[in-house]
């Protein structure tokens, strides 16, 4: 034991008398372990983890919070047994990890789940449909989108075959929300109307509200602000004490209402402040995140870019600290550093963005730094992406922004493709959707 202390692979705190095992060693034990062995000896861990009792969900601010159930769902995940681990994960657990953004470790512990890989389903579980969600969900926001894909693909299907039901609506939302980031702008749209419908059919109000954020969010995007205003104020409109009641969904509508009013140019820094403070309080990161962009875009367009700088940093360092990437706030806080003449962090800004490149920033970021081919590389990416479904369907901003470095540069802009209706067929599940929305409305119609 001294050797292994003198080595640092047992570390013993001796205040409080206390040892633990480095990794590796840890690893190594757990290599030598058969099957049996590690049932026999993981069901002492189980139960000790377990008779620990739940934490207080809710106020959990760090992974340290929720130790105590990672552990035990680790454990019988060791164990092999997993479906014992996924009813730890199910509840409250797999909420407090979604809320504080830890959507690496979510996936490792359901990892177990997907012997096949994230292409497959789960075959380890009798809540096949739920799993997938979830995971669909994580690999989302960690910009897998082809492998979120797949999972929403499985949880719609899943959802379907339960009938109309509030997963239903939130997996529908979840496939509009990734195709909007793989660019397919209609068929975004119809998916997203598509869980509208199915939240109205069951009268699920939070739901309902939940897509209309949605849609409020991408016209917004798309320079609808008219629409989007319309939309937002009938769709908050009564809605108070339901929204007081739901912490995400009170979030949801402050990061919404922030984004729309900095678009109409109505935003001020009070509304900015309280905004931040009130997500912030609500334990929401990703809205939180979401709202130092918007700061920092806000103190840009006032030319306040130290201030800037701070919101897109914190954006930054709060996507970092959960293994997130924001390089679209890399980007905009480069363009603020040559504002202010820090040149060479303005590079390396350029440089990590360069990871999962947002071409509208970049070109403008790279045009202020005087790299023309760069600058034009990212211009015409840009552009063509923002026109991507064709001229009816278009990126407002990122457009106007590509096309004002393309005539900064003298350069002529691409010719936009038009509208392709053959490239966006119905989705497999589309036609039984709307056949039992259909079969609803005239159940309801009959009884009535």
């Amino acid at each position: 034991m001294q050797d292994l202390v003198a080595r640092g692979l047992l570390l013993w705190d001796k205040l409080h008398g206390t040892f633990d095992l480095h990794p590796v060693v840890r690893g190594y034990v757990l290599d030598m372990l058969g099957g049996e062995a590690r049932a026999y000896s993981g069901k002492y861990v189980a139960n000790y983890f377990s008779a620990l009792g739940a934490p207080a969900y809710q106020d959990a601010v760090c992974l340290k919070d929720l130790a105590d159930p990672i552990q035990l769902v680790q454990v019988l995940n060791l164990m092999g047994a997993t479906t014992e681990a996924w009813r730890v994960l199910r509840d409250d657990l797999r909420h407090a990890l979604r809320r504080l953004e830890f959507y690496d470790e979510l996936l490792a512990l359901i990892k177990p789940l997907f012997p096949n890989g994230w292409h497959a389903s789960s075959t380890l579980t009798d809540d096949p449909g739920l799993v997938a969600s979830l995971a669909g969900i994580a690999l989302m926001r960690m910009g897998r989108l082809d492998e979120a894909v797949e999972q929403d693909r499985f949880a719609i299907r899943d959802a379907v075959k339960h009938g109309l039901s509030p997963n239903l609506c939130i997996n529908l939302r979840t496939y509009s929300i990734i195709l909007n980031q793989l660019n397919d702008l209609p068929g975004r749209d119809r998916v997203l109307a598509l869980a509208e419908r199915v939240a109205m059919a069951i009268q699920d109000e939070a739901q309902v509200l939940r897509c209309a954020m949605v849609s409020v969010m991408y016209l917004t995007n798309d320079s609808r602000l008219a629409k989007a205003r319309v939309r937002f104020d009938t769709a908050i409109e009564g809605a108070s004490a339901l929204i007081e009641t739901d912490r995400q969904l009170e979030a949801q509508v402050l990061g919404t209402k922030v984004r729309l009013l900095f678009r109409e140019t109505k935003l001020t820094a009070d509304e900015l402040d309280s905004a931040v403070v009130r997500v912030r309080v609500l334990g929401r990161r990703f809205w939180e995140r979401a709202l130092h962009v918007v700061a920092g875009e806000w103190h840009q367009s006032r030319h306040c870019h130290e201030k800037a700088i701070d919101a897109f940093s914190g954006a930054i360092a709060m996507a970092r600290v959960v293994s997130l990437l924001d390089t679209d706030a890399e980007a905009r806080r480069g363009l603020s550093l040559v504002q202010v003449g820090r040149i060479q962090e303005a590079r390396d800004a350029a440089l990590k963005a360069e990871e999962a490149p947002p071409h509208d920033a970049l070109a403008t970021l790279y045009l202020a730094l005087g790299e023309r081919e760069a600058a034009l590389k990212h211009a015409h990416k840009g552009f063509l992406a923002a026109c991507a479904n064709g001229v009816c369907h278009i990126r407002h901003w990122w457009l106007e922004e590509c096309r004002a470095v393309l005539k900064a540069l003298n350069e002529p802009e691409p010719v936009l493709p038009p509208f392709d209706p053959a490239k966006h067929q119905p989705f497999p599940w589309e036609a039984d959707i709307h056949r039992m929305l259909a079969e609803h409305a005239a159940k309801q119609a009959k009884d009535a």
